[in-house]
């Protein structure tokens, strides 16, 4: 997924310490038209809620930015991953 001209794929090692974004999961989509809505949706322990006030969306736009700036390049993800999937699993 990571070679399509859409997809960015960055991953944030244990090694770069604690992140705003470590808090929980969470899925922000962003859409391209002005008058569309952002919209996040938020898992915790007992399911997943969607939120789509305006209010709220600073706050994951907020933790996303620090989440990709925390993160290793696309590229050593990308290769990062890469080495990964190729260890031996015990």
């Amino acid at each position: 997924m990571a070679e399509e001209p859409n997809v960015t794929v960055q991953a944030v090692p244990f090694s770069r310490g604690a992140h705003a974004g470590m808090f929980g999961l969470y899925l922000l989509l962003s859409f391209p038209r002005r008058s569309a809505l952002d919209v996040v949706r938020a898992a915790n322990p007992t399911g997943a809620v969607w939120l789509e006030r305006e209010p709220e969306m600073p706050r994951y736009r907020d933790l996303f930015a620090d989440a990709r700036t925390s993160a290793l390049s696309p590229a050593e993800s990308a290769a990062r991953i890469k080495r990964i999937a190729k260890e031996p699993r015990a």
